[in-house]
Order: structure tokens, then C-alpha cells, then sequence
């Protein structure tokens, strides 16, 4: 007779993978957004995303931020849109980074374009693997002064985020 522990090997070598994820606070609401979005239910998913955002899910929160800039589900509201941008870049999203970049660079007839804000938005996104922000940080480094560039590594070496 074999031993348990040997069974339990044999069990286990035998046993297909199965890729585990636990569960993260907010996935069921996130998920019933993405049903409401794709249903073109765009107030109720804003809703699901916005419960989904308050519990901490990253994915959330950059949905919840596109349809507040877009003005899908409820009225425009760019003010919030970039506080939840915000919280999704500093858990690690490097699209929300990367849009948070976009819009410190703005329009190209926009007077008030802050170059150093999007280098260092650029440059996290980019850090998180973003090809497309490490190409936009490249064409954006000629526009920093010294002093800006001296201190836009500060900021992206202390993750420290600039202000939008």
C-alpha cells in the first residue's frame, strides 16, 4: 500500500494546472459593469464601475474615469475622471499613467501644455511597460529644460506623481 503522501504527489503531478486567481474586492461589480457596458447600458455600468472603483479595483477605476471623460452613463466630469485616473496609476496601470500624459501634453493648439507633467506620466506608464508612453517620453525630453528634466527623474525615481 502506498503511502499517503506518495498518493498525494501522484495526485498532484497528474492533476492538470489550473490557474488560480482569488477573487479581488470589487471583481463582481467590475464584471456586471463590463455586462452593462457592452449591453450599451453605459449608466448602469458607469454605476457597477463606480462601486467596483470604491472597493479598490484598479480596472474599475480607469473605466469609471473613461466614461466620466467621454460623459457616457452621466454628464462629463473631467475633475473626477482624473482623480480616478490618479488612483489607478498610483496602484500600477499603465494605460491610466499613460492617459493621465495625454492629457498634461493636451492639444496641440492648447496654450497651457505641461511638457514636464506628461514626460513624468510618459515615463511611469512607459516603466510599467507601455511602449507607445516610452515613445511619447522620447519625443517629449528635447522640450525639458535641465532643471525640468533634473526634476522629472526625481519625481518618477520617488514615484512621487505630479500634479494634473
Amino acid at each position: 500500500m502506498k503511502s499517503p503522501a506518495i498518493l498525494l504527489i501522484i495526485i498532484l503531478m497528474t492533476t492538470p494546472a489550473i490557474a488560480v486567481r482569488a477573487e479581488m474586492p470589487g471583481d463582481e461589480s467590475y464584471a456586471a459593469g463590463v455586462q452593462a457596458y457592452d449591453g450599451g447600458r453605459y449608466a448602469e455600468a458607469r454605476e457597477s464601475w463606480y462601486e467596483a472603483a470604491m472597493s479598490g479595483h484598479v480596472d474599475a477605476m480607469s473605466s469609471v474615469a473613461d466614461l466620466m471623460m467621454r460623459g457616457q452613463g452621466g454628464p462629463v466630469d473631467i475633475t473626477n475622471a482624473i482623480v480616478w485616473y490618479r488612483r489607478a496609476a498610483r496602484r500600477g496601470d499603465a494605460t491610466a499613467s499613460l492617459t493621465l500624459g495625454e492629457l498634461a501634453l493636451g492639444s496641440p493648439d492648447d496654450p497651457i501644455r505641461d511638457y514636464m507633467a506628461a514626460f513624468v506620466w510618459f515615463s511611469i506608464s512607459a516603466r510599467q511597460g507601455n511602449d507607445w508612453a516610452r515613445n511619447e517620453a522620447s519625443a517629449l525630453i528635447d522640450r525639458l529644460s535641465e532643471s525640468e528634466r533634473a526634476m522629472a527623474d526625481r519625481l518618477i525615481n520617488k514615484n512621487t506623481l505630479p500634479k494634473l
